[in-house]
């Protein structure tokens, strides 16, 4: 046994996973946890503790998504009354695409002609069903995007600053370089196209290829939400200089990219998104 764990060791590992930085639950949050043990039995100024978060605010459990996975993986629960109507009928629909398909479920049809109606609906933008790829989380899906586009260190993406880890982790991960552009903290984390332009130009002096850029809209960290004039500036920015734009917009806000894009008129119309 203590063979074993001797090899898995942080001498071990290779040295792109050693330079990985990717602390989700940063000091503030473990320190709570500290404090939620010695809540019993301590004497402290306060009896609780007050999380933020949408699962502490007494938001109504999600309950839609549930019963469809529900009543798919439950064959026959779509047509009983277990499920809501609503839920049901879209379960029906799944369950016979995957009736059609291969016995591998590689293409379930129903499924992305859902997606692609919901964002032809939010965007008003005609979308190509082949052109809709399902994965399990945006992990997944940025971890594949990095793998296409980064060949080494000399590949950067950009990466706005404060990030969600993961963004940095993963191209580290891919031994790309990780080009960061800073919100401005004084305009409540507001997007600031000089420390873009200032940042792309330093990279290049470095013989960095920017290869892509990485927009979280809301912000995943502050929450600031880009307004429709700074995401025309980052489209025109990106259509310059031939860079992919990668929109992780966690939250579907009124002011998606591809909308925002396709609106631009000609010339932008190419921009890869």
């Amino acid at each position: 046994m203590n063979e074993i764990l001797k090899r898995l060791a942080r001498t071990s590992a290779g040295e792109e996973t050693k330079l990985v930085d990717y602390e989700v639950h940063s000091y503030t949050s473990q320190q709570a946890e500290e404090l939620a043990q010695k809540l019993h039995g301590t004497a402290f100024a306060f009896e609780r503790l007050l999380y933020c978060g949408p699962q502490f605010c007494d938001r109504p459990v999600p309950s839609f998504e549930r019963e469809v996975i529900s009543a798919v993986a439950n064959g026959g629960l779509h047509e009983s009354q277990g499920v809501s109507e609503d839920a049901g009928e879209r379960a029906k629909k799944l369950v016979e695409s995957m009736r059609r398909s291969d016995f591998m479920g590689v293409e379930i049809q129903a499924a992305k002609q859902s997606v692609k109606e919901f964002i032809e609906k939010e965007e008003g933008c005609e979308m190509d069903v082949r052109q809709i790829f399902l994965v399990e989380g945006k992990n997944e899906a940025l971890d594949a995007l990095l793998s296409l586009l980064i060949q080494g260190r000399e590949d950067g993406v950009m990466v706005p600053i404060p990030q969600y880890p993961l963004y940095g982790a993963l191209i580290e991960l891919r031994k790309g370089a990780a080009i960061p552009y800073y919100l401005d903290e004084n305009r409540g984390w507001a997007f600031d196209i000089k420390s873009l332009r200032f940042n792309y130009r330093r990279a290049k002096k470095q013989n960095i290829n920017i290869r892509a850029m990485i927009v979280s809209n809301p912000n995943n960290l502050t929450g600031q939400a880009i307004p429709p004039n700074d995401l025309q500036e980052i489209i025109k920015f990106c259509h310059k200089n031939k860079i992919l734009l990668i929109a992780d917009e966690p939250l579907h806000s009124s002011n998606p990219l591809n909308k925002i894009m396709k609106n631009m008129g000609k010339g932008y119309e190419r921009q890869e998104l």
